[in-house]
């Protein structure tokens, strides 16, 4: 298994009742075929115990924006999402 950061983009009702989108970073797990395993509920923040480790990690953020965003509601799980069940 391994996993990187992405940003995932999901529907959002706004105000007007149209439906807008909202863009965030998580952590995306795949499993030995590349396919998506899970994600975290919740986006991430860039952490580290130690200003090299938090940008180190800002490093890895970055890389998400190398990427293709992925849309929520796109994703099929190869494992449990309890916030959007699939």
């Amino acid at each position: 298994m391994s996993w990187n950061y992405r940003v995932i983009s999901s529907p959002y009702p706004s105000e007007d009742h149209e439906i807008s989108r909202t863009f965030e970073v998580h952590e995306v797990y795949y499993d030995d075929n590349g396919d998506i395993h899970g994600v975290t509920e919740k986006c991430v923040s860039p952490y580290g115990e130690t200003e090299e480790e938090i940008r180190a990690d800002m490093v890895h953020f970055q890389e998400a924006f190398n990427k293709p965003i992925l849309r929520m509601e796109d994703i099929e799980f190869v494992g449990v999402n309890a916030r959007y069940g699939a």
